[in-house]
């Protein structure tokens, strides 16, 4: 993908080096500059004009350097109405600012991946396969995805063992290459359904779900009962088979499928554990004699999914529960710590005794973390401090600084308790982490390898600075002189955004008085401000590790 462009986009029409896209849900008309990046294409959107709820540009076409016509269907009503219109546009280039006049040339890596597409006019060393994987396996989407056609082209008379010879990165890109090339042809599904790296099983399910081959569903559904299955195969199998029996939709989040898994007594602990972190704290099916029976179970997985799921209800019997679980010494340190955590505002008196009583015992983890739930709580304890959250305004090399002369080493854990709790940061309201979480913004199980240190705290210090377009925020000005922002998911007949916790929440077009797309982040700036140097440290140490 180039750029995402506007919902319902109806034509694309060049214009000098670049392209105008008319949007019918979006009610405009935008223009897409190109330019090449290696083999890749990039482009931002540039709105050129905007109309009303009763204006829905569709087709377009070009007569010649300054004129266009595009047709404007008016009504959001797919019913014939008579009220259709035609209109001229008319663009001056010497005035127009914004206008890319002329396309670029082709750069040396676009050549080559037109020649990698086609299989014309390629080297022998340009065939290779240390070219190609290497290729594959680079940066450039556009120069990968045009090797992995010529490495198809190679790949399809492969033996299984010419297949097992592979070293085990090589032989996904060969399979991701293989399933652009014959996605129809089950043969390597079948050959590689049972290979032991879970990465080349992550990519068959993927083809399985794909191409929905229904006969595979009862592999599939025996693999969700695997003891050993890694959690990341679960959400996939988990998905494909839902995709299987004809509920994609559903994805990872079918509640009562996952509670279902939960509570029968032959499901394996593991996978009873993994589906904890999807399933809905507060499920009906979830309730206390539930949860104390899965404790029961006496499985450390289990144990400590069934304990980060009670830190996040606030009912008093969860609440006493998290308190009989932090105070038991002969517990895991672990699940008490996470108990701990969920006390965070308590108004239970014998669980806000207990935080107290923690946090002035011997310095140690449950003394640190009673002291965070204290404070976090509002509460002003006599106990030392977790470090002071009083600081002078700092750059980005001040903060890495800062962290770097910290005493001791970092507690990814403790990040992990920070990146979770309901109070502070609370970066869970809004991202996901390996199945915990919200999906407001990216999910960041795999943040690790997609930025350093350095990126990733100037990410969080911030969150305005580079924004994903799917994450772009709308601010609308509402009839009942309201306001409301969030993201925008679809427009039709009316249009449906997510909010700051997750939720869908649909405008009817009345309701709307005006919007304005604000190309920032639903994530406020000043997250650390709530946080102590240590606590700042602990969280990105959580989330640099989060991926090895």
């Amino acid at each position: 993908m180039i750029h995402p462009s506007g919902e319902g986009p109806c034509a694309v029409v060049g214009l000098g080096g670049g392209v105008m896209i008319p949007s019918w849900s979006n009610h405009c008309i935008d223009y897409y500059p190109l330019r090449w990046q290696g083999a890749t294409l990039q482009a931002q959107r540039i709105e050129l004009l905007r109309g009303s709820d009763m204006f829905r540009p569709t087709g377009m076409v070009r007569k010649n350097d300054r004129e266009y016509y595009f047709a404007d269907w008016v009504s959001p009503s797919y019913e014939l109405h008579g009220m259709g219109r035609l209109w001229k546009l008319t663009i001056d280039p010497e005035r127009a600012d914004w206008l890319v006049k002329e396309s670029q040339e082709w750069t040396p890596e676009a050549q080559l991946a037109d020649r990698l597409r086609s299989g014309l006019g390629l080297s022998d060393a340009e065939r290779s396969l240390e070219a190609l994987f290497g290729w594959v396996q680079g940066s450039d989407p556009f120069l990968a995805d045009a090797a992995q056609r010529e490495l198809a082209r190679i790949a399809r008379d492969w033996s299984q063992a010419q297949w097992r010879a592979l070293p085990s990165e090589r032989r996904v890109g060969a399979l991701v290459a293989m399933r652009k090339e014959d996605f129809q042809n089950p043969r390597w599904v079948r050959m590689l359904w049972s290979d032991p790296d879970p990465e080349i099983r992550f990519e068959a399910l993927r083809w399985i779900a794909d191409g929905v081959w229904k006969e595979y569903l009862p592999e599939v559904q025996k693999m969700l009962d695997d003891p050993a299955l890694e959690y990341r195969l679960f959400e996939a199998a988990l998905a494909t088979n839902n995709t299987l029996r004809g509920d994609p939709s559903h994805g990872v989040t079918d509640a009562k499928m996952l509670v279902e898994r939960i509570t029968h007594p032959n499901t394996p602990a593991r996978i009873a554990a993994y589906a904890m972190r999807l399933a809905p704290v507060e499920h009906q099916g979830l309730g206390i004699v539930e949860l104390k029976h899965l404790l029961d179970r006496n499985d450390p997985d289990l144990t400590r999914e069934v304990v980060r799921s009670l830190a996040l209800r606030k009912d008093q019997e969860s609440q006493e529960l998290l308190g009989k679980i932090a105070r038991d010494a002969s517990m895991d340190e672990s699940f008490r710590l996470d108990a701990l955590a969920g006390l965070i505002g308590t108004s239970q008196p014998t669980e806000k005794a207990l935080v107290e009583s923690l946090a002035k015992g011997p310095e140690g983890s449950l003394a640190r973390e009673a002291q965070r739930v204290m404070r976090q709580s509002g509460l002003d304890p006599e106990v030392p401090s977790v470090g002071s959250t009083s600081r002078q305004p700092r750059n980005l090399d001040q903060w890495l600084e800062a962290l770097g002369g910290l005493d001791g080493a970092p507690d990814p854990q403790a990040g992990r308790r920070i990146f979770f709790h309901v109070a502070g940061a609370a970066c869970s309201q809004c991202h996901r982490h390996e199945g915990r979480g919200n999906v407001v913004g990216p999910d960041l199980s795999l943040i690790a390898k997609q930025g350093t240190a350095r990126e990733i705290l100037e990410s969080i210090l911030e969150p305005n600075r580079e924004v994903a377009p799917q994450f772009y925020t709308t601010h609308l000005e509402l009839t009942d002189g309201s306001d409301f922002t969030g993201i925008l998911l679809r427009s039709s007949s009316n249009e449906v955004y997510r909010n700051g916790f997750g939720q869908e929440v649909t405008f009817q077009k009345s309701e709307i008085q005006d919007r304005k797309e604000l190309r920032s982040s639903l994530m406020p700036t000043g997250l650390l401000d709530t946080m102590s140097d240590r606590e700042v440290r602990d969280l990105m140490a959580f989330l640099l590790q989060s991926s090895r």
